[in-house]
């Protein structure tokens, strides 16, 4: 199966299950809505990419540190696709 619709499949689960109902509230009134992904960078990567619209054949758009752990979060409840890594 094509990378991109895998992700993409993934994205639209995360989305559904733990965004869905924070988007639109104000962050006190939010549930909490972290998730947890543990994968090898590249793939890291390609969903960071994908999370913000990004199509794979872009080239390298984000820089994930070469550390421990990335840290990808929201910055607003309110436009799911702003993050920070």
């Amino acid at each position: 199966m094509d990378v991109t619709k895998r992700l993409d499949r993934l994205i639209m689960d995360i989305r559904t299950r733990f965004h869905n109902s924070a988007i639109g509230k104000p962050k006190d009134e939010a549930p909490i809505s972290d998730v947890v992904l543990v994968a090898h960078g590249h793939i890291l990567r390609a969903f960071s990419m994908r999370w913000i619209g990004r199509e794979l054949t872009d080239g390298v758009a984000l820089l994930l540190e070469g550390t421990l752990y990335s840290l990808i979060r929201l910055v607003s409840h309110a436009d799911i696709r702003k993050l920070v890594v």
